[in-house]
């Protein structure tokens, strides 16, 4: 992670859906977000990249639904929820 990239790693596609749908739903599971947000076949990066970033938590599924299941972490959390914020400012 460069110092220099900051906001700007929520420029690449699918990255601002990801927050907010993991914001409005909850831990998901991977294939939740893909069939969800998109199939683009990078999704998979994109999440390890928001991961690294500390914005989402990578976790194995406690319920054994799943192989693991991506939440929000609180930096995550609250960047989404600045993110909706922005949404209903511009939207006002």
């Amino acid at each position: 992670m460069q110092d220099s990239e900051g906001a700007r790693i929520l420029e690449e596609k699918h990255m601002i859906s990801t927050l907010l749908y993991l914001y409005e739903h909850g831990p998901s599971r991977k294939m939740d977000i893909y069939e969800n947000v998109s199939k683009n076949p990078r999704m998979p990066d994109k999440i390890e990249k928001l991961e690294e970033y500390g914005l989402v938590k990578i976790a194995p599924d406690t319920e054994g639904k799943a192989t693991v299941v991506i939440s929000l972490s609180d930096k995550g959390e609250r960047t989404a929820k600045m993110l909706v914020d922005l949404d209903r400012i511009i939207n006002s």
